[in-house]
């Protein structure tokens, strides 16, 4: 028998990481920790998630950040009720939407599936005729299959609204272009929140223009929103620190050297799949997810992660 090299091993592996950033601001006085989740898909980490959230027991976050799809659309929701019920008994919660909440409960045609590769406004003809021949061979895959993959019987069966409500149930923050501020080691927090895009953009733009308002001086500002190639918009609103998911970490990644091969809306070698990212006043953090085996495409070099970002006083 050959014998497999830990190299080997590591490529495929799907043992949760734990990744931390450090950021530092003149608005807190003492080290406020924050954990980030996002991407979940409705994976299971052990019974009732409970090798996932001894984790969490761990770190100990002061508050926890959601950023979208810890619930899918079309596997089964149990998993991720657990983990949301848990969280939000035992830390402050805020949550936003990603593009599969929005899908739940509805039926994904051929074009929701093609958006999800996405790569408007990607400058390079030759990947881009690449990408369309891949998008080509997935409509006629879809449309032989019957449009999608089939929905497991413990999907979540109802709409996004329904799904907001529930989760509210369960004692966490909703935010859908509105904010909470929360007083957090002597520090105000103004967090915020944005739907997916796919809530319509007209809805993205209004939500965006609501949560503008909500920046002060005098507090630690933070935006969820799902989709990290959206950064040129949220840099205009003022916010200290962005928090996204969406990326997948690239699905494949050659660590030092290519941070992740294809994201959806990005496309080949995204510039946002996932680590901190940072701007003259603002700085974004992209989770990599912490789905193990729910996506389409291996991971490979790409471990699923939870994310905590210690912000600390200048």
């Amino acid at each position: 028998m050959h014998e497999i090299s830990p190299a080997w091993l590591a490529m495929w592996t799907n043992k949760l990481t734990l990744r931390k950033y450090k950021l530092a601001t003149k608005k807190l006085s003492r080290p406020v920790s924050v954990l980030l989740l996002s991407d979940l898909h409705g994976a299971g980490l052990g019974a009732e998630q409970e090798k996932l959230f001894k984790n969490v027991r761990q770190i100990n976050p002061d508050f926890v950040l959601l950023a979208g799809d810890i619930v899918d659309d079309e596997l089964p929701y149990p998993p991720a009720f657990a983990l949301l019920k848990k969280l939000g008994k035992n830390y402050p919660c805020f949550y936003v939407t990603g593009n599969h909440e929005f899908w739940c409960g509805r039926h994904r045609s051929v074009q929701d599936r093609l958006n999800e590769m996405s790569v408007e406004g990607y400058a390079h003809t030759g990947m881009q005729a690449s990408l369309n021949k891949k998008a080509y061979r997935l409509k006629n895959s879809l449309h032989r299959d019957g449009g999608t993959r089939e929905k497991h019987p413990d999907a979540y069966p109802h709409g996004v609204n329904s799904l907001k409500r529930e989760l509210e149930g369960l004692e966490i923050t909703v935010l859908e272009g509105k904010c909470a501020t929360i007083n957090i080691k002597g520090a105000r927090f103004n967090i915020c929140g944005v739907d997916d895009p796919v809530a319509g953009e007209d809805v993205y733009i209004e939500q965006l223009a609501a949560v503008k308002t909500y920046c002060r001086p005098d507090a630690y500002n933070i935006l969820i929103a799902h989709r990290p190639e959206r950064i040129e918009q949220h840099l205009k609103l003022g916010f200290d620190l962005v928090v996204s998911g969406h990326a997948h970490g690239g699905q494949w990644r050659l660590p030092g050297l290519v941070n992740g091969v294809f994201a959806p809306n990005q496309g080949i070698f995204p510039r946002y799949a996932g680590g901190l990212y940072r701007f003259e006043e603002t700085s974004l953090v992209v989770s990599r997810g912490a789905c193990k085996k729910n996506t389409r495409v291996p991971r490979i070099f790409n471990p699923p992660e939870l994310v905590v970002i210690n912000i600390m006083p200048n």
